[in-house]
Parts: C-alpha cells; structure tokens; sequence
C-alpha cells in the first residue's frame, strides 16, 4: 500500500481503535504505551535489516519498499559479479589449455 495515501481514519477504524480503545470508547493509556512499544521495536528492527542488506546505504524505515529492494537487488549483484569474476580469474591462471579453460568455465556456469 502507498502511504502517502493512506487513510489514517480508515487505519484507525479498521484496525487501531479495537485494541486501544476500552468499551466506552476512552483511551486505555497502558495499551497505548504496549502498541507504542512494539511500534518503536519493529522500527528499530527493520532499520538494521535495511541497513544491513544495503550494506549501509538505507536505514530510515520511512523509506519505500520499492527503493530498498532496488537498492538490495543492486547489492547483490555485485556481490555475484565479484564472486564470479574471482573464480574466473582463478580459472584462467590455471596451467592449462585455452581449451580447457573454456570447458572449465562453461562446467562453472552449467553452459552446455
């Protein structure tokens, strides 16, 4: 869902004012503080997850899921094109045919 379209009276209808509302419509404040509580734990967990798996490049938990995917997908690719350029160089330097090389790089990609 986009959110910044969101509608916080359709939010809060549907799904807050259940559980932090007592029968007679107040506040319950302790629940409030519980919601509040997980809220903030679930904030602090998903910054690290972003920062991590951006190496560094995105922690706000604001940001869209979009641009965190992008930038994750981004990430690994690299991380891919690194590993496999090592394990061809390392192929390459091997003290063998030109022949063999090839054989040995099309086995490392499953190239028939």
């Amino acid at each position: 869902m986009d959110r910044d379209y969101r509608d916080y009276e359709e939010d809060w209808e549907e799904t807050w004012k259940e559980i932090v509302t007592n029968p007679d419509g107040a506040l319950n404040l302790d629940q409030v503080k519980r919601e509040l509580s997980d809220y903030s734990m679930v904030m602090d967990i998903a910054s690290e997850v972003y920062d991590d798996i951006t190496h560094g490049q995105i922690s706000k938990v604001n940001t869209t899921a979009e641009t965190i995917i992008n930038v994750a997908n981004e990430r690994q690719d690299d991380f891919y094109l690194e590993l496999y350029s090592d394990d061809i160089k390392l192929i390459l330097k091997e003290n063998m045919s030109d022949a063999d090389k090839l054989y040995e790089i099309k086995k490392y990609f499953e190239i028939e």
